[in-house]
């Protein structure tokens, strides 16, 4: 039962290895001047190989901030303590009109892996996502989702189609039950196929907007300045444009069947 921090955890298989636990947390900065490394002792109870990510609220010099504070000692105190390494970008995390600082951290221990952390620019909050690269070297895999055909589907039951079922006792039941399951399994499995999740719908001209906005909006955290404030309202405005007229665009191919 954890008392400080927020968590997420799931267990991650790799062939030839022992698994690994991987760990979303967050501890909220109301929860002053408490020891949140406790909640990762708990944690470590559960598998020697852990990875734990988030957002920590911890300041230290030793990841590029202008300061460090409480949970930011407390941070280092325990992975110098259990043998775990800090693993930290080198860009902010975090923008703010007085400071900006590095709050999303990963607490790495037993993993036999180079890690790496990346600030990702692709959002215009002033608290950006962090990317880790775990270095196991093995390419990435595309994700997918599976699309059924569901009039194939049917069509498959049908032609599976038994005689009138008649029981006899209940492990003919038993029976037809685990045959029916299976047979719905393939069917659903033969009937539809696998495409890529992820497709990029948005065109070059926006994705570059988006950049100029983002960036825009950095500035104008760290300096409040009137002009770069105009210059935000402009970009942004400008960036609902080329969504609208992306928006339209591909409504059009749709309706006239042409390929976006």
């Amino acid at each position: 039962m954890l008392r400080y921090v927020e968590a997420t955890m799931v267990i991650a298989n790799f062939p030839n290895m022992p698994p690994i636990n991987f760990v979303s947390a967050y501890n909220p900065p109301s929860m002053t001047y408490v020891h949140f490394t406790l909640d990762f002792e708990l944690i470590y109870a559960y598998n020697a190989a852990v990875f734990i990510a988030g957002d920590m609220t911890a300041k230290h010099k030793k990841w590029n901030c202008l300061k460090t504070c409480h949970f930011g000692k407390q941070l280092v105190n325990f992975a110098n303590k259990t043998g775990a390494i800090i693993a930290a970008p080198v860009e902010p995390t975090h923008h703010h009109y007085r400071t900006n600082s590095v709050i999303d951290t990963a607490l790495v221990r037993n993993i036999p892996y180079a890690v790496s952390a990346l600030t990702l620019h692709e959002l215009s909050s002033d608290h950006l996502p962090v990317k880790f690269h775990v270095d196991s070297g093995t390419p990435a895999e595309i994700p997918k989702t599976f699309i059924p055909n569901w009039r194939k589907f049917k069509q498959h039951l049908i032609n599976q189609a038994h005689e009138i079922f008649a029981p006899k006792n209940t492990d003919d039941i038993d029976r037809e039950i685990a045959r029916f399951t299976a047979e719905i399994i393939q069917a659903y499995r033969e009937s539809g196929s696998w495409t890529e999740l992820i497709k990029n719908e948005t065109t070059p001209e926006i994705r570059e907007q988006i950049r100029v906005r983002n960036k825009l909006k950095r500035i104008w955290h760290d300096t409040r300045h009137p002009v770069v404030k105009n210059s935000l309202n402009r970009a942004q405005k400008y960036l609902r444009k080329l969504h609208r007229e992306n928006d339209e665009r591909r409504w059009n191919n749709f309706v006239t069947g042409i390929e976006p």
